[in-house]
């Protein structure tokens, strides 16, 4: 699926309910969805709580529609809460197109985003000291040149790379901390 850069789409996520190991339904009334355009501050979403732009689906899914001006960036994430004790919501990462998808072969990056949780909770947390280390096209796990790696707040983060660490097509980063199970994404670099 494709996500068109300064265009509104609809984003899908799950919450989770860690107690009863099952998609919580019913709960959208609990969730403050939030949005961080290219790593930045996140906010909260524009549509997070709206009658008919934020929706159940079925079985712990829910969709938000994201505006046009939240979409103005190479990447967002949407993560959020839920005032419900013992449910998370499942983040979504995009990628929108706008010439290319993701990160540039071989070029240098900066504030690539993404997300911490405790292991214990399973909330998003903040103040983690995180080590990252990439794979690239199938190699072994290095921590190549991955650096600035900043705590966002509210349980996001993000890192800068030089030209070496997403030179490749398939780049799967692994973020790991004390307390918390590790993060992994991968990203298919644009040449």
């Amino acid at each position: 699926m494709s996500w068109l850069r300064a265009q509104a789409f609809w984003a899908y996520y799950t919450a989770w309910d860690t107690a009863a190991e099952a998609g919580k339904t019913a709960d959208k009334a609990n969730h403050t969805i939030k949005i961080s355009a290219n790593g930045a501050t996140a906010t909260t979403c524009t549509n997070s709580g709206h009658a008919t732009n934020h929706v159940e689906l079925a079985n712990g899914e829910y969709a938000i529609l994201i505006t046009a001006a939240e979409a103005t960036a190479d990447t967002v994430n949407i993560f959020g809460q839920s005032s419900t004790a013992s449910i998370v919501i499942i983040p979504m990462r995009v990628g929108l197109l706008f010439g290319a998808i993701g990160l540039k072969r071989n070029t240098a990056f900066t504030a690539l985003p993404f997300v911490m949780r405790d292991s214990t909770t399973g909330n998003y947390i903040a103040g983690r000291s995180v080590s990252i280390q990439r794979k690239i096209d199938g190699a072994a796990f290095a921590s190549g040149t991955l650096s600035n790696i900043v705590d966002a707040g509210s349980g996001l983060y993000t890192v800068d790379g030089a030209a070496a660490d997403c030179n490749g097509t398939f780049i799967t980063f692994k973020a790991s901390a004390s307390n918390s199970p590790d993060t992994m994404w991968t990203v298919v670099t644009v040449p």
